[in-house]
């Protein structure tokens, strides 16, 4: 039995633009945009796929079928949920409440999704949390070692 996915990645509001403007891990926006759509996403969110994935694909840096691929994971979805089906008023998830969405199983899927999505280190010696008093001294290293935005992240 063959089970198809109908997925899309999207990316945070200016994360795309983030990874030239702030972050310099990349030379220009086209290298921005061709990284993006090579490591799978579909999506941004922000206009840098819009301003710069023509001229990405100009440049040589990314092929059409990236964009072929990410317009058919969107569209897929957007198919399935019957987005294109006409009135939106009489579409199957039209009239979906807060009682549907925010049951106790839904908020336990978004916990247990949330849980497994957590990136562990290993804790070596139990290095971490660091002390002051066993740390003598700490280098930041980088681009971004004095980056304060880039170091406290975008949000609170």
């Amino acid at each position: 039995m063959v089970i198809k996915r109908f997925r899309y990645i999207t990316s945070d509001c200016d994360a795309v633009a983030v990874i030239y403007e702030n972050q310099k891990y990349v030379n220009t926006p086209e290298d921005a945009v061709a990284d993006v759509l090579k490591a799978g996403l579909d999506i941004n969110c922000g206009t840098y796929l819009l301003r710069y994935a023509l001229s990405a694909i100009q440049k040589g840096k990314l092929h059409e079928s990236s964009i072929d691929r990410a317009l058919f994971n969107l569209f897929s979805v957007r198919i399935r949920l019957g987005l294109f089906d006409g009135d939106p008023n009489y579409q199957r998830y039209a009239n979906l409440g807060h009682q549907d969405v925010c049951s106790d199983d839904h908020r336990h899927l978004a916990l247990e999704a949330a849980r497994q999505g957590i990136v562990l280190l290993k804790n070596k010696d139990n290095t971490l949390p660091l002390t002051k008093s066993k740390v003598t001294s700490l280098a930041l290293i980088g681009p971004n070692a004095n980056a304060l935005n880039t170091s406290l992240g975008d949000y609170a």
